[in-house]
């Protein structure tokens, strides 16, 4: 079961069952049942008559809210703008000093093992 359907073409498994739905739900809606034994009854009802290896089986649930991939994808594009921010709080005091080089110094008089 996959919810990533190119990454899952290229490794080629001997089978598999692509659900649309979010990474990290690929056997269906956390905390519903009904959705999850739905989805488990595909694939279990098809496992059996895959006759081709390689063969992927596009289940046809859909996610009950319009739109998530995009979200997503937004997600992804602002995540270039959080990782700065956050090298930016990490990297610099409340001065605008750049301080990496001088805490690296200092945690390496930390541990013997270290060098500067």
């Amino acid at each position: 079961m996959t919810s990533c359907r190119d990454v899952t073409a290229l490794v080629k498994p001997p089978r598999a069952c692509f659900l649309n739905y979010p990474l990290g739900n690929s056997a269906g809606i956390a905390h519903d049942a009904a959705n999850q034994r739905a989805i488990l009854r595909a694939v279990l009802e098809w496992a059996p008559r895959c006759a081709r290896p390689g063969e992927i089986l596009d289940l046809p649930f859909e996610w009950p809210e319009p739109g998530w991939e995009q979200a997503v994808e937004r997600g992804y594009l602002d995540e270039p703008d959080v990782l700065i921010a956050q090298r930016r709080r990490n990297e610099f005091d409340a001065a605008g000093n750049h301080v990496v080089g001088e805490l690296a110094r200092e945690a390496a008089t930390y541990c013997q093992d270290c060098a500067v």
